[in-house]
């Protein structure tokens, strides 16, 4: 197998800002920390039913409105949720 240096197709690629409507959002969260995300909830039924709601409600921890979506054809491939901690200091470090 030979790396090509292109993981996609950047056309068929697209960023945009998060949105309440983009679903998928729970499995790519866990993805990052399934152990922690475990321990933490318990298991996935109550850590989706908590970032489903969270993802839906603006200003929140998982929120959408902290977050930048990448689109794959149309469809959720990824997601970045990030803070400046300058529009809400009490989330900063």
């Amino acid at each position: 197998m030979t790396y090509s240096g292109r993981m996609t197709s950047r056309e068929s690629t697209e960023l945009v800002p998060g949105a309440s409507a983009h679903g998928g959002i729970a499995e790519l969260v866990w993805s990052t920390g399934p152990a922690s995300y475990s321990y933490i909830f318990g298991g996935r039924i109550r850590f989706d039913a908590f970032v489903e709601k969270s993802w839906r409600t603006p200003d929140t921890y998982f929120g959408h409105t902290e977050a930048t979506v990448a689109l794959c054809d149309g469809r959720v491939a990824g997601v970045e949720i990030g803070f400046t901690g300058r529009a809400s200091p009490w989330r900063c470090a």
